[in-house]
């Protein structure tokens, strides 16, 4: 018998850490390497089969600018984890980051699962 289980996740972050990039790579399976910044939230899902259990992913991808922190508290109302991206180059992206899983901690309980990866962002310059 298949079991069904869903998953609220959400990503939060500084603008440009890399969070439409890395669930775009799980959800699409591409990488694109200039990625737009997101306005507001995008929503996306993503199905995956484990062993007997198929758990669908309702993903929301919040928005980096400080503008759109107001609304993350409509976004992870209710998440079951939340995946807390930073750049591993910027020490106000690993602040801000800390404080975006203090704020989980607080309003969602410890049962939410929290995970922080890094990233790297590098800045190409052209020349004239």
């Amino acid at each position: 018998m298949n079991r069904i289980r869903h998953h609220k996740l959400v990503l939060l972050g500084e603008s440009g850490v890399g969070k439409s990039t890395l669930v775009i790579r799980f959800v699409k399976g591409k990488f694109n390497e200039f990625q737009e910044s997101t306005i507001g939230a995008a929503f996306l899902t993503q199905t995956v089969v484990v062993d007997d259990t198929t758990v669908k992913f309702e993903i929301w991808d919040t928005a980096g600018q400080e503008r759109y922190n107001s609304l993350a508290p409509m976004y992870y109302r209710g998440s079951h984890g939340a995946i807390v991206v930073y750049d591993i180059t910027s020490s106000t992206s690993f602040e801000r980051a800390k404080m975006w899983i203090n704020e989980l901690r607080e309003h969602l309980g410890r049962k939410a699962r929290l995970a922080a990866p890094s990233s790297e962002t590098r800045t190409m310059e052209l020349s004239s």
